[in-house]
């Protein structure tokens, strides 16, 4: 717990400040190197994955991340242009119309999930984005520690016994409350959302940013390992640190641009 605190405070304070103050291209690029990293982490976790399946995901990320972070609406094609292209990998590098596609679908699974980077940048492009971006960050971590925290002392009925043995349904749900609360209590402060807007994407990531990390989970379970890597000591990876924020950033920009 030491060792994650630490990590914490040294980590937080530059994020924060590279979000508030750092022109727009150095957040590209850290959110670009950030997906580089997440993708070999990814290939990590699964198994008997070929290793031009690793190359073809750095390669494909890359190009899903560029065109993405420029045309949000590009998201979406890209994605389903990387997976045509991986479905030819095996029929012409193996010539096997019954080779395994189990490397094509984990290879499809990392490129689109961490692909969710972009929307780092995308949405700090919003008007006030910065400062929704800050917000967002907020409360997928008082999210986190509100349900880890409620689970712990309250806690009675488990979420996913297999995936994740320590979450409960009860940690959950507060935590869900708790992004509400910091959204309605931060936006409205700095005048980012709506009352309605804050409401609902309070919720967005209350929910959204629980499941994330729920998803990384099964990652992790079905690699039998306990972090995805080990760049931040106490936090595991990339991955780790950013299963949350990357699927909350996402939908919460959706919310923005269709709806609010």
């Amino acid at each position: 717990m030491k060792k994650r605190i630490i990590t914490a405070l040294l980590i937080v304070p530059p994020v924060l400040i590279t979000v508030a103050y750092a022109p727009i291209l150095v957040i590209k690029i850290v959110s670009f190197i950030a997906g580089l990293i997440a993708i070999d982490e990814f290939h990590g976790l699964i198994k008997k994955t070929d290793k031009i399946y690793w190359i073809y995901s750095l390669f494909a990320f890359s190009m899903v991340f560029w065109l993405a972070a420029e045309r949000a609406d590009l998201f979406g094609p890209a994605i389903l242009m990387t997976f045509i292209m991986l479905l030819l990998i095996p029929l012409l590098t193996k010539n096997d119309i019954n080779y395994d596609f189990t490397h094509v679908a984990g290879s499809w699974l990392a490129i689109t999930y961490v692909s969710l980077y972009s929307f780092f940048y995308i949405m700090i492009r919003l008007p006030k984005g910065r400062g929704m971006l800050i917000t967002i960050f907020f409360m997928v971590w008082i999210t986190d520690s509100t349900a880890m925290l409620f689970g712990k002392f309250f806690g009675k009925r488990k979420l996913s016994p297999v995936i994740s043995p320590h979450k409960t349904v009860e940690g959950f749900a507060a935590g869900a409350v708790a992004s509400i609360v910091t959204s309605l209590s931060i936006g409205q402060f700095f005048n980012l959302f709506s009352t309605t807007d804050a409401v609902a994407i309070g919720l967005i990531v209350g929910i959204a940013g629980q499941a994330g990390d729920l998803i990384e989970s099964t990652f992790k379970r079905y690699a039998g390992k306990k972090d995805s890597g080990k760049l931040f000591p106490g936090h595991g990876g990339v991955l780790d640190r950013l299963d949350s924020l990357a699927i909350s950033v996402a939908l919460s920009y959706l919310y923005i641009t269709l709806v609010s």
